[in-house]
């Protein structure tokens, strides 16, 4: 075998496995998402929706609301409600409000009153909220102060932060602490307070432990004023609070 037929069977080898590896990703990868599709076309269909609007859905949803994806919005519903049955059975309302960017990552709003619009967005894990003449009271759970409120509906002691709540609402609480817990959180991250101040930390890392253990951290960075409320944020990196800052809200 001369030289050239030589190098014609190797380049014929390199060809024919590039060939092969790409036909692999046609076939595997994508033959994987056409599966994912059609296995999930019943439930796309009862929906009256597509994967893409089942998904983002999927991806705002909160405990006792019910939404539905529409055309890049989003319609809101607290689960149970007679609006809810007329949207599900008509596909609309006559009578709605639309609030554009007041969603999660800026997603325009559409809800049977403002007042379910503004439960929605207000929702956050680990907080009990309630609307109140479009304000927003907030408890921690687990705060005695909380059973008060449900036995009166109202608190002789608590705190006022105008504008600090979502869509620039009133924050009624008992205490400071518990309205910047309540601004400070974000999913994937753990915030406490300390002295006015704000420690961000990843959920589960390892300098969190530190901190639960120590109180305090040897190394870490300083961003002044850069949370929420103007609140000085400290945690041990900076790519932490910039992850942090970029994050959505609940």
């Amino acid at each position: 075998m001369n030289k050239e037929e030589s190098g014609m069977k190797k380049d014929n080898r390199l060809w024919n496995g590039i060939l092969s590896f790409t036909l692999m990703i046609l076939f595997g990868t994508y033959g994987c998402v056409a599966d994912q599709k059609v296995g999930s076309l019943d439930h796309a269909i009862q929906q009256n929706n597509t994967d893409d609007k089942i998904n983002l859905a999927e991806t705002y949803a909160k405990p006792g609301f019910i939404l539905f994806e529409d055309d890049g919005r989003l319609w809101v519903f607290e689960e149970g409600s007679q609006e809810l049955e007329a949207y599900e059975a008509g596909g609309e309302l006559a009578k709605h409000v639309v609030r554009p960017g007041a969603g999660p990552d800026g997603i325009t709003l559409r809800a049977p009153d403002s007042d379910v619009m503004l439960a929605y967005v207000a929702s956050r894990p680990g907080f009990y909220t309630y609307i109140d003449d479009g304000r927003i009271w907030v408890f921690a759970e687990g705060d005695e102060e909380h059973d008060k409120f449900l036995a009166d509906g109202e608190i002789a002691k608590h705190v006022v932060r105008p504008g600090a709540g979502p869509l620039g609402t009133t924050l009624r609480a008992p205490d400071s602490e518990t309205i910047v817990a309540y601004v400070t959180a974000k999913p994937g991250f753990v915030t406490i307070e300390d002295d006015g101040r704000v420690w961000v930390f990843e959920e589960g890392c390892q300098e969190l432990q530190e901190f639960i253990e120590n109180g305090d951290l040897a190394k870490h960075v300083v961003r002044p004023g850069a949370g929420p409320m103007g609140l000085t944020l400290r945690s041990p990196e900076a790519d932490t609070i910039d992850a942090y800052l970029n994050a959505r809200s609940f």
